[in-house]
């Protein structure tokens, strides 16, 4: 039973170091996608500032052109800026997860079963006889 467990213990640490390799990769992705992510937030950001000085100097040549402006285009940048937010904070909570769990990458935020020392834990030794 022993033997039995201790080749079950070294599969699973075996398979533990591909799943590490697996989680590093990821995370190094999730790393240069979170790098990509904040240039292009930042190029809306300038974008944006540059919107709003256009949208003074539109104010000036003409009325109609920047109710236009204030009444379409500013509006969904708001919007555009709100659902960044919104994408922002749930990827965050991805990249929390994986720092945190990286196996839920792979199996789901299920319940796992409970380890040795946690609380909940069934042993299983406990459950069988052991004959001499």
């Amino acid at each position: 039973m022993v033997i039995r467990l201790q080749n079950r213990a070294d599969k699973t640490l075996a398979g533990f170091s591909a799943l590490t390799a697996d989680a590093r990769r990821t995370l190094s992705h999730v790393d240069a996608l979170t790098g990509e992510f904040n240039n292009l937030s930042r190029d809306m950001r300038k974008e944006l500032k540059t919107m709003t000085e256009k949208a003074g100097n539109l104010a000036e040549s003409g009325t109609a052109t920047s109710n236009m402006l204030v009444q379409t285009t500013l509006p969904r940048a708001n919007v555009l800026m709100v659902e960044l937010q919104a994408t922002t904070r749930r990827f965050k909570r991805v990249v929390s997860m994986l720092e945190t769990d990286p196996q839920a990458f792979l199996l789901g935020a299920g319940q796992t079963q409970a380890g040795p020392g946690e609380s909940g834990f069934d042993d299983p030794m406990e459950h069988t006889e052991v004959t001499k």
